[in-house]
């Protein structure tokens, strides 16, 4: 049975797509409200790392045959990452030491890290909710009232729900208006991932394009 506890969740990305399954097992039923038009209306970013402990939270949250299809769906790396400074001279020692080498995809309970792409774990984690998920939804303000928490969108629909819950990442307003004490800090590094593809030259018969 269903409970009538309305929970609103503001961001459908990893963490809050996951909440929002994971809360579903329970037979909780939250609405995601997502700034994005439609799932795919912009690139997602290339992989995310998923060490042991994420994936015994992603187990938790999803049910099996999702779970499974994840596992199946994260890729098998050739080697392990390398981190070079902005000289392209290798950084020893900067590698985390949590990092563990890669599962084999095929494995249904991996032993190392995952790496999936992030626009598959997406829709990995939409799956079930798309009733559930609100697109082209971007809060501009809340309030909270005897009621509950009156939201308003961008798009001038306003929500009340008994629970707001902020997942919308390292900018979110939420945060910004509830911890305004707990807000990003600049490590003073950048981070940039990069993927290698191997290249042949075209043969005789290949087709040339402009």
């Amino acid at each position: 049975m269903m409970t009538t506890l309305s929970i609103g969740i503001i961001g459908a990305g990893p963490g809050g797509l996951c909440l929002a399954q994971g809360l579903r097992r329970f037979g909780i039923h939250a609405t995601v409200f997502e700034r994005d038009t439609t799932p795919q209306a912009r690139d997602q970013g290339y992989r995310l790392r998923i060490d042991p402990s994420g994936q015994q939270a992603l187990a938790a949250c999803l049910p099996p045959a999702h779970y499974r299809l994840l596992c199946a769906g994260s890729a098998q790396n050739s080697g392990e990452s390398n981190l070079w400074d902005p000289q392209l001279a290798p950084l020893i020692g900067r590698r985390p030491e949590h990092w563990l080498p890669s599962s084999q995809h095929q494995t249904q309970e991996p032993g190392g890290d995952l790496g999936i792409h992030r626009q598959t774990l997406r829709e990995i984690l939409l799956a079930g909710l798309q009733d559930r998920v609100r697109f082209g939804h971007t809060l501009r303000e809340f309030a909270q009232t005897p009621q509950g928490v009156e939201l308003q969108f961008a798009n001038g629909e306003h929500v009340r729900v008994d629970v707001l819950i902020a997942a919308d990442g390292v900018n979110s307003l939420v945060r910004r208006r509830c911890l305004p004490e707990a807000g990003p800090e600049d490590s003073g590094a950048v981070t940039l991932t990069a993927k290698r593809r191997s290249m042949r030259r075209p043969g005789p018969n290949w087709p040339l394009s402009c």
